[in-house]
């Protein structure tokens, strides 16, 4: 108060507590005023804490309820002040909501920050003590971590402590929650999309930056988490000039091993041919895999849809039993221990019946019946061909599956190291992957991927290939079709020389004599400018006009004019006449003398 009013030469007054800054012995009203106060908080906190714990162990509402939830009144109850008691339940509007944002993190595997700007595309209905108008990264992570969603109800979660030198509250996260409680009845997400969700947050990593244009073309982020590095074990971010490249930050700031960077394009397009081909390439893995889940098939055991409807019936009793003793505690310490000592035990029944249940989900959910190879193969086909599909798309959700496809073949991993000399222009990056389809097989097809046969290690030098190699067969395609070396070249994106280099080197791999390019339009079937005059010159040629005249009014060489006339002649296995021959016979009929057509 000093520092801030007093020596800056102004006047405080506290009206409740009838203190003045300018009056001599404020300062220590002040500090005895506050003495007070702070003793009366501290003294209230704990009956506060202890209101809120009685609430929750009521299943009552005791602060903001999260977003997907709303208070629910319950007639009949009325505490001193006059308010209605609620109660916490899951709201019809706004819950599909939270479903709808579990299921883009996971599938498009997602962070608060795009999941933030997603929900606001979609008009998501705003989350409880909204101030900014929209969605916000904070209010997302707050969304996906919230463990009320699978029925886990926790109260002190956090501590509120006062930072009086900043003068201002941090919350930080206790190690423990004051006390939680089961409410099955208000779970809106299940288990394993819950921490499946979680799972993907731990691995994605924070990137603050700028959202991309909607004209510009997206960068390939098939591969963002996937590599690693080898000599600092974390996973690559994307850097370089404009993101273009995957580096190792720990390199980049120490100029480590992984010396050279690698281009994401390159990298996305190696990656993904790899893959889609070795996924080809596993015909011989299907039988083994068949015969593997024929015989785990044939020694399970699956229990009956009744025992699992009697077990979970039995669950829902104890859910009964277990609400009941939270609506009456007792009104003794004594009651209340025996509440206490009940409900562990009645929690601890319910906790072994819930993992027999899941058990026998899983007995019940495994194959009855193996998919046959032609399935299998048409799968593992249609992913290859998704994959390759990827590259050039933009579709989020073709990406996204391509992600998938990928992280379930490489098992999420792929090691990056440095090859060649680290200097500029003489190394280049060398990844190594370990490629599998049976959690592919697996998660799928629900077929068993436990097969002999190890994973295949595949090694990929991520250097760009020469132009002329990259567009080898579309050159060759375009020349088939006709094209001359000039519209090849203009529309591969390449000169006429690198053109012809690609030509060359495809007709030397197949064993075929390379062309002469200079003699190539030969070999088009195309009407020249002889042969498209030919008619004209030849009409014109028998009314006894000259040569000068053809070139002048026909816009052609004589040349041209001599070509046309050998290709009307030939046309029709006559002789060619020559220029002398035709001024002959055009001299002969100016002087009159009868002379017939040189054409007829």
């Amino acid at each position: 108060m000093r520092e801030e009013i007093v020596e800056r030469r102004k006047r405080a007054i506290f009206v409740h507590s009838h203190i003045d800054t300018a009056k001599p012995g404020w300062e220590m009203m002040l500090k005895m005023k506050g003495i007070v106060d702070e003793a009366q908080a501290k003294a209230m906190n704990d009956h506060i804490r202890a209101a809120h714990i009685g609430k929750l162990l009521q299943g009552l509402v005791h602060g903001t309820l999260p977003f997907g939830y709303y208070g629910r009144d319950i007639p009949g109850r009325q505490p001193g002040n006059g308010k209605v008691e609620r109660e916490p339940a899951i709201d019809p509007k706004t819950a599909p909501w939270v479903q709808r944002a579990f299921g883009l993190a996971l599938q498009h595997r997602m962070g608060p920050q795009m999941l933030a700007r997603k929900l606001n595309e979609l008009g998501t209905p705003l989350p409880p003590k909204c101030v900014s108008g929209r969605w916000t990264r904070l209010a997302a992570k707050t969304l996906l971590e919230n463990r009320r969603y699978i029925g886990q109800w926790s109260y002190g979660t956090r501590e509120t402590v006062l930072l009086s030198g900043k003068d201002y509250k941090r919350q930080n996260l206790r190690d423990t929650p004051l006390r939680t409680v089961e409410r099955p009845q208000l779970r809106i997400i299940d288990d394993e999309t819950f921490f499946a969700v979680q799972r993907v947050l731990a691995n994605l990593k924070s990137a603050v930056c700028r959202k991309r244009r909607p004209d510009r073309p997206r960068k390939p982020c098939v591969l963002n988490g996937l590599l690693k590095c080898a000599y600092h074990n974390r996973p690559l971010v994307t850097g370089g000039s404009r993101g273009r490249y995957y580096v190792c930050p720990v390199c980049i700031d120490q100029r480590g091993e992984l010396y050279s960077l690698l281009n994401r394009e390159l990298a996305t397009r190696y990656v993904i041919a790899a893959v889609a081909k070795f996924l080809v390439s596993q015909d011989h893995l299907v039988p083994e895999i068949i015969q593997r889940t024929q015989e785990i098939i044939a020694a399970s055991n699956a229990p009956s849809p009744s025992e699992l409807a009697r077990v979970e019936n039995e669950i829902s009793k104890l859910d009964g039993r277990i609400a009941f003793v939270l609506r009456n505690p007792g009104d003794t310490d004594e009651d209340r221990a025996q509440s206490n000592s009940a409900l562990r035990d009645l929690r601890a029944q319910r906790s072994g019946l819930a993992e027999q249940v899941a058990r026998m989900k899983a007995a019940i959910d495994r194959p009855k019946a193996v998919p046959s190879a032609d399935v299998i193969r048409q799968h593992l086909s249609d992913a290859a061909r998704l994959l390759e599909d990827s590259v050039a798309s933009q579709d989020d959700a073709i990406v996204s599956r391509a992600r998938d496809l990928v992280h379930l073949v490489t098992g999420g991993v792929i090691t990056v190291s440095q090859a060649g000399e680290p200097r500029p222009g003489r190394g280049w990056i060398r990844g190594t992957m370990n490629l599998s389809v049976g959690t592919l097989l697996r998660d799928e097809q629900g077929v068993s991927a436990e097969v002999t046969e190890p994973c295949t290690r595949v090694e990929l030098d991520f250097k760009p290939r020469p132009p002329a190699e990259v567009i080898e067969e579309r050159a060759k395609q375009l020349f088939d079709e006709g094209k001359k070396i000039a519209e090849i070249a203009a529309h591969v994106g390449y000169n006429r020389n690198i053109v012809k280099k690609a030509l060359a080197n495809w007709h030397l791999k197949n064993g075929e004599p390379v062309p002469d390019f200079r003699h190539a339009m030969g070999r088009l079937k195309r009407d020249t400018q002889a042969a498209r005059l030919a008619p004209v010159v030849i009409e014109r040629l028998n009314q006894w006009q000259p040569f000068g005249t053809l070139v002048r009014e026909l816009k052609a060489t004589r040349k041209v004019i001599t070509e046309a006339i050998k290709v009307w002649c030939k046309a029709r296995n006559r002789p060619v006449i020559d220029g002398r021959t035709l001024r002959k016979m055009r001299n002969q009929h100016l002087r009159g003398v009868p002379t017939p057509q040189p054409f007829v």
